[in-house]
């Protein structure tokens, strides 16, 4: 049999039981998964909402900080070809 020093042993038991800690958590969270998605069905319709709203100005923003490089790039080689 394998004989560990003392504090190592102490320090595996703390961690098994964290990792034990983190198993019943994580059951527990999933056991209600369900339930909870039914009563926040509302919410995460708003945050859907506020997602798609923010990926919408960023992507307005990139176009329109894109499209005037890309413009004054199209119009320099306009400008330089016989």
């Amino acid at each position: 049999m394998l004989t560990l020093h003392r504090s190592l042993q102490v320090r595996g038991e703390e961690v098994i039981l964290k990792m034990l800690g983190l198993y019943v958590r994580l059951q527990t969270w999933f056991t209600g998964f369900g339930e909870r998605a039914r009563e926040e069905r509302g919410a995460t319709l708003v945050e859907y909402g506020l997602l798609v709203a923010l990926i919408a100005a960023v992507a307005i923003l990139v176009v329109t900080t894109l499209g005037k490089k890309v413009s004054n790039a199209f119009s320099s080689v306009n400008g330089n070809t016989p």
